[in-house]
């Protein structure tokens, strides 16, 4: 029997239309259906994590900063979509840069709604 996998840039891509449909249904105050897709996209990040490293919540090789500031992008973003934009970079982009723009795949929009306060 053929063991059958999903690749990684599949689960993110996946994440990241979660991603996009929190924001769209936020927007239109169904909240409801806005955390059903906040919660899909948790654990699709959270698979890619337990693949990448064994732990979920930002803890990737590289991905924690110097004097336990947190995990790269933390800073910028809620957790969830810095979390996710951190192992977008690793597995989609060939590579984390700190100074590097979204990709433009992500869209500004969508990064702009993640962002802190």
């Amino acid at each position: 029997m053929k063991e059958a996998t999903i690749p990684v840039r599949t689960l993110l891509e996946e994440a990241l239309k979660n991603l996009r449909a929190v924001q769209q249904w936020a927007g239109t105050k169904d909240f409801d259906v806005a955390g059903e897709q906040l919660g899909f996209a948790t654990k699709l990040i959270e698979m890619v994590e337990i693949y990448d490293c064994g732990l979920i919540g930002g803890f990737g090789k590289g991905q924690l900063l110097d004097n336990s500031r947190g995990s790269m992008y933390m800073n910028i973003y809620h957790n969830i979509f810095a979390r996710f934009l951190w192992l977008y970079e690793k597995y989609i982009e060939g590579g984390v840069k700190e100074t590097a723009p979204v990709p433009l795949e992500i869209g500004g929009n969508v990064a702009e709604y993640w962002k802190r306060g």
